[in-house]
């Protein structure tokens, strides 16, 4: 198969085999408190366990929704925990 044409139409097929048809799903409804107790108000984190957690990270994943790649997370654990002596 070399027809781009038909690669394309061979792909949209699978992915719409795959996928579910949400939309008779209605509308979803809007969150308007997340949470309904007090606010954290009072959090303690430890250099030693922030740097391990980092270190923890895969490294072949994709950024989140700050676009902070892993990899600079990772490599950059320890200068992190050097900042903060």
């Amino acid at each position: 198969m070399s027809d781009k044409s038909e690669m394309c139409g061979i792909l949209n097929n699978y992915f719409g085999s795959v996928f579910i048809n949400e939309s008779n799903l209605g509308d979803l409804p809007q969150l308007s408190q997340v949470f309904e107790s007090k606010e954290l108000d009072k959090i303690a984190l430890d250099c030693e366990i922030v740097k391990s957690k980092l270190k923890q990270l895969k490294p072949d994943k994709a950024p989140g929704i700050d676009g902070i790649p892993t990899q600079l997370l990772i490599g950059t654990s320890d200068i992190y925990l050097l900042s903060r002596l």
